[in-house]
């Protein structure tokens, strides 16, 4: 029995294996047009197949394991320790920004569950500028609902790459390319019907959120600007919340000052990636103990 059913598995796995270079060609299609397409198209494929009633599994979570091997990997890569020597001397004003820039999305993310009455680990990860890849794939295991937090990153990601941002780039090596079609692939297959319906419900005051954050950052970019003598541009591109990638291809395309912006945006990742957890687990429990005190005693 155990023998039949490792078969099974190892069938399933290998169907999926299958699929994502599919998805992966899509992805390589839409790079021209798209904003991280490699992400994005899977996702929408996997949404309107799951719609349709056409697969009814999720993808193995072994896969959904492999991602997140794959995107500590895709992280590392992002840190520069050359590129941070070049901006040891403006180090505390951008530490500052950065910090500044995770009080706004907190203070998004509580305006999130109070007026659309999302749960916080959902709108904390929806919320965060930067590290979309990372949010979403990490949305499970913090109890968090993967698709509103592909739907509230994406949409940040709509609105800054309709600010001037390169559209079409794309990360670059097949494990990137991989690891953003696995991720896409996996939350696309979870929507619903009712889903949508929900997103509908909670569109306004996401979007609301989203801009809110762009204009608090760019606020925080002049800030930055004048502080440290630095042009507008450059703090601009450094501050701007999330779509790495396009940042990147953005400061090499118009010269701009790439050792400061790769590092603000590699520093404001792991930041991102390493207090949002925590961030979570303390509210929440912060929450339910509240909860408890707040129920009449039997």
């Amino acid at each position: 029995m155990r023998s039949v059913r490792g078969i099974r598995r190892a069938g399933k796995v290998a169907a999926w294996l299958v699929i994502l270079p599919v998805m992966g060609v899509a992805g390589e299609l839409g790079e021209p047009a798209v904003p991280s397409p490699h992400m994005l198209i899977p996702l929408v494929l996997g949404l309107l197949i799951a719609l349709t009633g056409l697969v009814r599994h999720h993808p193995p979570a072994v896969l959904n394991r492999g991602s997140q091997v794959l995107l500590g990997v895709l992280m590392g890569s992002y840190l520069d320790l050359p590129a941070l020597s070049h901006v040891a001397g403006s180090i505390a004003p951008l530490a500052v920004v950065t910090l500044a820039t995770l009080l706004l999305c907190q203070v998004a993310a509580f305006a999130m569950v109070r007026f659309s009455g999302m749960d916080r680990a959902t709108a904390t990860l929806g919320m965060i500028a930067g590290g979309s890849a990372a949010a979403v794939a990490s949305a499970e295991d913090l109890k968090a609902d993967g698709r509103m937090v592909a739907f509230m990153q994406y949409l940040r990601l709509g609105v800054v790459t309709a600010i001037g941002l390169a559209p079409g780039f794309a990360p670059s090596g097949i494990l990137r390319t991989l690891l953003f079609t696995m991720i896409g692939l996996d939350v696309g297959l979870r929507f619903s019907r009712r889903t949508m319906g929900h997103l509908r419900r909670i569109l306004p005051a996401a979007l609301a959120c989203t801009l809110a954050i762009s204009a608090g950052c760019g606020a925080l970019a002049w800030l930055l600007s004048v502080l440290t003598h630095i042009p507008f541009g450059d703090t601009f591109l450094a501050t701007t919340p999330g779509g790495i990638n396009a940042v990147l291809a953005t400061a090499s395309a118009t010269h701009a000052n790439l050792p400061l912006i790769s590092s603000v945006q590699s520093l404001r990742l792991f930041e991102m990636a390493f207090l949002a957890p925590i961030l979570i687990r303390l509210t929440t429990a912060r929450t339910v103990r509240s909860g408890r005190r707040g129920s009449p005693s039997r």
